[in-house]
């Protein structure tokens, strides 16, 4: 888990005065237990057993401002990689949408 910890400062590279520090940490959850992760907290899942996991991944009222600039951002991202790797056709929309899916778990097609 990365534990955002807000900072207010002049040096931003976000425009609104504040920027973000994280700290860091390993968690082993046991058979039974349960773990809520916060929106907006990166994090990153290894299964040391076979397991199910029930989650809720909702953009709502309360973050999809979040949402939309992760979706952007990612975007830009999959354009930089496509036109690094040559001529993929503006239209390909489904390999852009896979690996859109692939980064951030985001099914663009099911809206």
């Amino acid at each position: 888990f990365h534990i955002p910890e807000l900072q207010r400062d002049n040096d931003d590279d976000d425009g609104r005065g504040e920027h973000y520090n994280s700290k860091q940490f390993e968690v082993i959850q046991n058979t039974g237990e349960t773990i809520f992760v916060p929106a907006t907290w990166k994090h990153e899942v290894i299964n040391l057993l076979e397991t199910i996991s029930i989650n809720h991944n909702w953009i709502t009222a309360a973050n999809v401002d979040l949402s939309w600039q992760c979706l952007l951002t990612e975007i830009s991202s999959i354009e930089t990689e496509l036109q690094s790797w040559g001529h993929i056709p503006d239209l390909d929309f489904a390999a852009r949408e896979n690996m859109l899916r692939g980064c951030i778990g985001l099914d663009v097609t099911s809206f």
